[in-house]
């Protein structure tokens, strides 16, 4: 998820830079949020039984992060709207959701 958050800020960097909407950035933020997800279903299942609350901890500093990129990711695109960046042609994004968090499955 920290690495899809990076990704994301790159994104939104690159695109205040070149004057262009941060649209690829939306792909990463999404991942991150599920790899998030993810991680507080196993947190909350596996380690609350076992009292390592701060590891759980851990996990909601994540969330707290992605949230905050996907904040910094709307203002953004707000003020690449408002200041008529360019548009960029959408990649061709895959459907299949990686798997960002091993299971051991």
């Amino acid at each position: 998820m920290i690495s899809e958050s990076n990704k994301a800020l790159n994104v939104i960097s690159s695109s205040i830079k070149t004057m262009t909407h941060p649209s690829a950035a939306k792909s990463h933020i999404e991942n991150a949020k599920t790899a998030v997800e993810e991680l507080k279903f196993v947190f909350e299942t596996v380690f609350l039984e076992a009292g390592l609350l701060p590891i759980i901890r851990v996990a909601s500093i994540l969330e707290k992060i992605t949230k905050l990129v996907e904040k910094i990711y709307e203002s953004v695109s707000e003020l690449s709207y408002l200041a008529y960046f360019k548009s960029v042609a959408e990649p061709n994004v895959s459907l299949v959701k990686p798997n960002l968090l091993h299971r051991g499955i």
